[in-house]
Order: structure tokens, then sequence, then C-alpha cells
């Protein structure tokens, strides 16, 4: 009884699976979007929040000194200019981050493509996404092996994970992509009340 309360008190059920806050919020980020360009939800990011999804080491190793594209759709509440999601890869002895980018956003869901050099000893990897003021918004996002510079990725089914880009086979390294699919994670009053201290 006293493990089930913890964990009804800590964790709850919705938000987007793989994908992680760095600080309480009260809504979460996986939210029912008419807008959305695939399926039925969006990931919605209000101010002064970072969303983010580790790469794992095996899916970065076979792509170190490549380039890999990062591809997303996005749009914003009210029209805003912000920095492109950025790519962290960490190596023995510290960190570095892929340039950083500015976009437009507007209304209407728009597709984003950018190009990021991967280093010869990347280890493991995130996905950054980064918000300071109005509410933005990201579906079907994707990191693909190669330099994807025009046109828009079409996915063979629903889990978003292959599909053709210019009429070339590529795979998605972005787990749930879409944000369709669901998962615990930690409530925001256990945020508040406990881990606040202990942002990563």
């Amino acid at each position: 009884l006293v493990f089930i309360a913890a964990f009804v008190f800590v964790c709850e059920w919705g938000d987007a699976r793989y994908w992680y806050s760095n600080n309480p919020r009260e809504t979460q980020a996986r939210q029912l979007n008419e807008k959305s360009p695939f399926g039925n939800y969006a990931l919605q990011i209000p101010g002064n929040q970072i969303i983010r999804q580790r790469i794992p080491i095996e899916y970065l190793k076979p792509l170190r000194s490549n380039t890999v594209t990062l591809g997303f759709w996005a749009w914003a509440s009210s029209p805003i200019k912000i920095n492109a999601p950025t790519i962290i890869f960490s190596y023995e002895g510290g960190y570095v981050s892929s340039p950083k980018k500015s976009i437009n956003l507007g209304l209407v869901p728009k597709f984003y493509s950018i190009q990021v050099d991967v280093p010869y000893n990347s280890r493991n990897g995130w996905l950054d996404i980064a918000n300071q003021e109005t509410d933005i918004y990201f579906d079907q996002i994707v990191l693909a092996d190669g330099m994807w510079d025009e046109g828009m990725p079409q996915f063979d089914d629903s889990t978003s994970r292959t599909g053709l880009w210019r009429g070339d086979e590529f795979e998605n390294l972005i787990r749930n992509s879409s944000f369709e699919k669901s998962w615990f994670n930690i409530s925001a009053l256990a945020w508040r009340k406990l881990l606040a201290r202990f942002p990563y």
C-alpha cells in the first residue's frame, strides 16, 4: 500500500513517452491539438521550459563523423522567432552542442529542417527543445542519417520509424516522434515538493 501510494503521488499518466521536462509544470507536454499534421497530439512547450529526448549511444555510434538531418513541424500561438532544437553530444571529458539556428514560427504548422555534424567521439546525445516566451508546438520530429535539405519525409506507417525522403529510404532515430504514445511522468506536485532541487 505504501508503494502504491508513493507511486500515485510521484507519477501521473498521459505525458509523451520518451520525452522529459527540465522543471515543474502544471500541464503535460503532450496535448490534443487540432492543428497537428500527424495524428491527434502535438508537443506543447510553454515559456521557460526545455523538453528533451535522450539519443542512445547505439543510435549515435554508427553516425560518428556523419551529417544528420533534424526535421520537424512547428508553429506557435503567436508569431515568434525561436532557436531551433539543438542536439547535445557527450564525449569523454565534456559536451558539445550543435550550432544554434533561428527560425520564425507562424500560426500554421510548417516543416523545417537543419543539418548537424555528429562529432567523431560522440557517446550519448540529447535533443533539446527550449522555449522562453509564448507557447510553441512541435509534431513529427525526425532525425535521419544524411543531408536531407529539400522536401519533406513521407513515413511508411503511424510509427514514423521508416519512410522515404526525396525518394530514398531513411530511418527515424527519434522515438515517439508524433507524441501519440503516452507513458508515466513525474507529477507537478512531486516536482514541487520533492525534486525541484534536483533538476537533472
